[in-house]
């Protein structure tokens, strides 16, 4: 049965039919011939490997595709960030979480037989799956998350020999109201440069790390989303506002111990 794959143009909405085109949800190891499309959400280089990732979200889901050697040279000026490129063939492979960027638990490797086309003005709503803050700490280590949360406090500190910035956080789970810090390392500083104390937003694809104090941090296809009505803002402030229990993850974040 063919596949519809509908995308937007400057001058006409395409309707194009593939027998290969697929879901990201519908890959599996060892695939070689399929269609994706999507968004670019990140980029991450390694120039020294002649190496680069970047992870293709269709605002539902995402996956990781890297390219190396011959691929690398081909392809690295030609996929943008923030660009959209239907994708035809390629490697299915299973992925570790801890070198994942993307939910989907497999990556694409880039062959010589992958084609790359960029799309214009490709119309994409993400959409989140908020994990409830009493589950956090019994998620996988290096699993992919998105929360909804009250930014209680952003201070700068030094972890891992280098500068970062850290969040309190503040999130609803199982009736109570749950504290808990998020890192953000320095290379992801402007994908959330965006939040600020006293925000509430919604935050995709935080990785769970649980090292020192902390119990999240920012991942390469991380970003923030500011997207409430001010009702909702106002609905879930209250909402946090009126727990009489808060389960707080981290004490002393202000004094930086």
């Amino acid at each position: 049965m063919k596949q519809k794959l509908i995308y937007v143009t400057e001058e006409e909405e395409i309707e194009e039919y593939d027998p290969n085109f697929k879901n990201i949800s519908d890959l599996i190891p060892g695939m070689q011939n399929f269609v994706i499309w999507g968004l670019v959400v990140s980029k991450n280089a390694k120039e020294q490997l002649e190496e680069f990732e970047v992870v293709l979200s269709n605002g539902k889901e995402d996956i990781q595709i890297t390219f190396w050697g011959k691929c690398y040279n081909k392809f690295f000026n030609i996929v943008n960030l923030h660009k959209c490129y239907k994708i035809e063939n390629g490697l299915v492979k299973n992925l570790s979480k801890k070198d994942n960027n993307a939910k989907c638990p497999y990556e694409i490797a880039v062959s010589d037989a992958t084609s790359i086309q960029e799309i214009e003005n490709l119309p994409l709503k993400f959409n989140f799956n908020f994990t409830s803050f009493d589950k956090i700490d019994g998620l996988e280590e290096d699993e992919l998350l998105d929360v909804q949360c009250k930014v209680s406090l952003k201070v700068k500190r030094h972890a891992a020999n280098e500068s970062v910035d850290r969040l309190l956080i503040k999130g609803i789970g199982n009736s109570d109201l749950y504290s808990c810090v998020v890192t953000i390392w320095k290379r992801h500083a402007s994908q959330m440069a965006s939040i600020n104390a006293g925000d509430v937003v919604k935050i995709r694809n935080l990785r769970k790390k649980s090292f020192g104090d902390c119990s999240l941090c920012t991942c390469d296809s991380t970003f923030v989303s500011h997207d409430f009505t001010e009702k909702e803002k106002q609905d879930f402030e209250m909402e946090v506002g009126n727990q009489k229990k808060e389960i707080i993850r981290l004490t002393n974040l202000e004094y930086g111990v």
